[in-house]
């Protein structure tokens, strides 16, 4: 039987991560800071990379276990959670948490709240209709394994994660470019300019992916894998590239790159890991990029105060 630990403060939550999360890394550059955190493990769940991109997911399965790391987030670190997991769904599990293995980097808790072997209701953010699945990224198993170690979590589990194949890890001086990828690389003769509006109108229903890139109009096509096609256009279409660019350098974790919290920190490193990620992503799940309009010009330079604020999200 599990229970709500008696100790929380007022809006305060046990938040059981099992993707880039679990590292303590990944978390600061969120502005999340955990009171306590723990490993621990889930059962009743497996581990699937069926979130566009290879992305960790959990799926119900009986006889199957997850696990990650308990932390005890702040009702204001739950807020970003919500935001920067707002495409996943909020889910209540039972984690138990355990001692960590002797080769934690991670100091315990001076007055922790939950206690090894007492389950702790816990909230997680997953997808309850993931879409194909596909190998994880480098880079993103890297990030994990790294806050795998740091937490102490089970050394099978670890030795588990490590086996997992996964797909090339990139870094500055090796990222890929769009253009390079997409065939056609330019517009097709005699096709109108598209607006943003025109973009997003053209992804209703999920039908066609296409976003905005520069100065031309690029589509994403994956005929074995529609559901990524309809993720990528809801979440890409109509907006301008250097709100694209800024959505995911602040939601991804790059080791080699600073941290984002406005546009004005966004460098072009950051646009060349972007690229590199859509490249990525839009590899792993079969599909293609392609050219298929110029860009209208009055999109194509559209100024971040249009569209961020400080409550952006």
């Amino acid at each position: 039987m599990s229970s709500k630990a008696p100790g929380l403060a007022p809006g305060e939550v046990f938040y059981f991560s099992f993707g880039a999360m679990v590292n303590p890394v990944a978390m600061a550059r969120r502005g999340i800071d955990a009171r306590e955190s723990h490993p621990a493990v889930v059962h009743g769940y497996a581990l699937r990379f069926n979130v566009s991109g290879g992305m960790a997911n959990l799926a119900e399965e009986e006889g199957a276990s997850v696990h990650g790391v308990l932390h005890r987030v702040t009702a204001g670190g739950f807020d970003v959670l919500r935001r920067i997991e707002r495409s996943y769904g909020l889910h209540h599990v039972q984690a138990m948490p355990y001692t960590p293995s002797n080769d934690a980097t991670a100091a315990p808790a001076a007055d922790p709240v939950a206690f090894p072997g007492r389950p702790v209701e816990a909230v997680a953010f997953f997808s309850d209709q993931g879409i194909g699945e596909c190998l994880p990224g480098g880079r993103y198993m890297a990030i994990i394994e790294q806050g795998l170690i740091h937490h102490g979590v089970s050394k099978d589990w670890r030795e588990t994660m490590r086996e997992l194949p996964r797909r090339e890890r990139r870094g500055p001086g090796t990222f890929r470019r769009i253009l390079d990828h997409a065939e056609p690389a330019a517009p097709p003769g005699g096709v109108p300019p598209m607006t943003l509006e025109d973009c997003r109108a053209a992804c209703e229903g999920g039908a066609r992916a296409l976003f905005a890139y520069r100065d031309v109009v690029v589509e994403i096509s994956c005929p074995e894998d529609p559901a990524f096609v309809r993720a990528r256009a809801k979440q890409d279409a109509g907006k301008p590239w250097n709100e694209n660019v800024y959505i995911w350098s602040t939601h991804l974790y790059e080791p080699h790159l600073s941290s984002v919290s406005r546009p004005e920190e966004v460098t072009p490193d950051h646009e060349a890991f972007v690229e590199d990620h859509y490249v990525d992503i839009v590899g792993a799940h079969g599909g293609r990029l392609a050219v298929v309009a110029w860009l209208a010009e009055q999109d194509r330079e559209v100024p971040p105060d249009s569209w961020w604020s400080p409550d952006y999200h």
